[in-house]
């Protein structure tokens, strides 16, 4: 029984560090993208971004998408619709720069059903 209170601890305390310096953007539009040959893609986008980056995340920089997966690849053609189509896109980072050593993998793109909202509204 402690066994498994103690192991559960420990799998919540590793799940809390890893969400620690992730970051979020809200609505913005897609503005560069760039493919690497490694099949990394590098975007940059214009919603705003909140929270704390990661340690290995430089100053601005945008977001990445490892191309090379399934995943990435659902990302990619997710981020190109978005693109194609003048839309909105909100970013939830995954807190690490594990595509890149210096700039924030994606975790989510979520299509935002609207414009970002301007001061005022």
């Amino acid at each position: 029984m402690l066994k498994t209170f103690l192991s559960a601890g420990c799998m919540l305390a590793c799940l809390a560090a890893s969400e620690a310096g992730a970051t979020e953007a809200g609505a913005g539009a897609i503005t560069d993208i760039q493919v690497e040959r490694s099949g990394v893609v590098v975007f940059s986008h214009t919603g705003e971004r909140t929270g704390a980056a990661p340690a290995c995340h430089q100053p601005g920089y945008g977001w990445t998408i490892n191309a090379t997966t399934p995943a990435g690849q659902a990302q990619l053609a997710t981020l190109l619709t978005i693109k194609a189509q003048g839309g909105y896109v909100r970013i939830a980072g995954l807190g690490t720069c594990s595509d890149r050593s210096d700039t924030e993998s994606v975790n989510v793109l979520i299509i935002a059903d609207q414009p970002p909202s301007t001061s005022g509204d």
